[in-house]
């Protein structure tokens, strides 16, 4: 590419050469996406050894919003009797890993399991969202307390949903080094 060219031209002429000069590309939303899920596994298995009284968590000065969530039922198994032993958080955690083991087979298979991964990230992470806008309407209208790291994990998750989102309705599913 001679020099001196910038901005639209030498967008146009990577474009013509079948290079994806989109910001969300796949490559950086995989690497986004495999970031994040790192991250909202740190701050579940925080919450998830909290729960299990291994360590006391922090929320912050002031209020004690966290410990009132952590009391309450739904901090259990999703508030469901069965499950009661299980930390919600922990559910959280396991969802983390498996996306970011979701992010790692797009770069590392073939284009068939890479496109399988991405649609299996995104339905993931809608069911996520599900779950977490009702954890989300019970810390404000049942429990009427805040959890930071709640909160925290809710924001890593909504971000992820987006990006997911974002890369699916710009383009087919497509895999790691196809062009469009």
């Amino acid at each position: 590419m001679p020099l001196g060219r910038s901005g639209a031209g030498q967008r146009c002429a990577y474009r013509r050469r079948g290079y994806n000069t989109s910001a969300m590309s796949p490559t950086v939303a995989n690497r986004a996406l495999f970031v994040l899920s790192i991250g909202g596994a740190v701050v579940a298995g925080y919450l998830t050894v909290g729960h299990l009284n291994y360590l006391d968590i922090t929320c912050g000065s002031g209020d004690h919003g966290c410990d009132k969530v952590a009391l309450h039922s739904s901090a259990h198994g999703f508030g469901i009797p069965a499950l009661h032993a299980i930390p919600t958080a922990t559910f959280g955690a396991a969802m983390y890993v498996v996306l970011a083991a979701l992010a790692f087979t797009r770069v590392a298979a073939g284009p068939a399991l890479a496109r399988k991964a991405q649609q299996l990230q995104l339905a993931l992470l809608s069911a996520g969202m599900v779950v977490e806008v009702y954890l989300i309407y019970t810390m404000k209208y049942v429990i009427q307390a805040w959890c930071q790291w709640c909160l925290a994990s809710g924001a890593i998750l909504t971000l992820m949903f987006i990006i997911s989102l974002v890369e699916r309705l710009r383009r087919p599913v497509q895999t790691l080094g196809e062009t469009t």
